[in-house]
């Protein structure tokens, strides 16, 4: 497997990527390493790790959701967060040299939403009800300028359909025990631009 970090300042039109059908249901699995990141100045915000648009135009579309991690200055901890519509939930974790595995599932037309951390469900709650990801978006990974997330990821997944409490918790056990069914990581690396990231090969993961 690989990881990647995103170059500073690189911007949106190299960093998306599409073929998306609708996605009634959906999964996102990811592992992430906020080692080298800089506390961020409360006014700059958190750092984005991937967001959604329903749309082509990635330059003017507002992102249906987004995925962001930061360290704010002064916290002891860590955080990763979901969000749209401008509702969303947060995650905690002590600061460190550590991967952290992250996922999502989410039925787009009731809302439900749940949010896993290192193979724990949670939290579950219901956001934009009905918001469907639509089959002319793209997801933007990384290339957000100054809120790009400037520590590590490897293992971005994505299914159609709602995983398991029980297919999340064992992801989490190895950074390499898991393949999205709609898009897997080996997919994502082919579609990217990849000069406009920092790539480790082989993969530096550890559950």
């Amino acid at each position: 497997s690989y990881d990647l970090k995103f170059k500073d300042n690189e911007y949106w039109p190299d960093s998306a990527i599409g073929g998306f059908p609708a996605l009634p249901e959906f999964s996102i699995c990811i592992w992430f390493n906020l080692d080298g990141a800089k506390p961020k100045q409360r006014n700059l915000g958190p750092m984005k790790i991937l967001d959604y648009v329903n749309s082509a135009d990635i330059i003017k579309s507002f992102p249906i959701f987004y995925i962001e991690s930061s360290i704010n200055e002064g916290d002891t901890q860590g955080y990763i967060s979901f969000m749209s519509e401008r509702r969303g939930a947060s995650l905690y974790f002590d600061k460190g040299n550590k991967w952290h595995h992250f996922c999502l599932t989410r039925n787009s037309i009731t809302g439900e939403t749940t949010l896993f951390l290192d193979g724990e469900n949670k939290l579950t709650d219901v956001y934009s009800e009905g918001l469907t990801p639509s089959s002319e978006g793209r997801m933007r990974i990384g290339g957000f300028a100054r809120t790009n997330f400037e520590g590590k990821i490897s293992g971005l997944n994505i299914w159609n359909r709602v995983l398991s409490d029980e297919e999340v918790h064992k992801m989490a056990q190895s950074c390499d025990d898991s393949s999205g069914s709609f898009k897997d990581w080996y997919d994502i690396k082919s579609e990217l631009t990849m000069k406009k990231y920092i790539l480790h090969e082989p993969s530096r993961c550890m559950a």
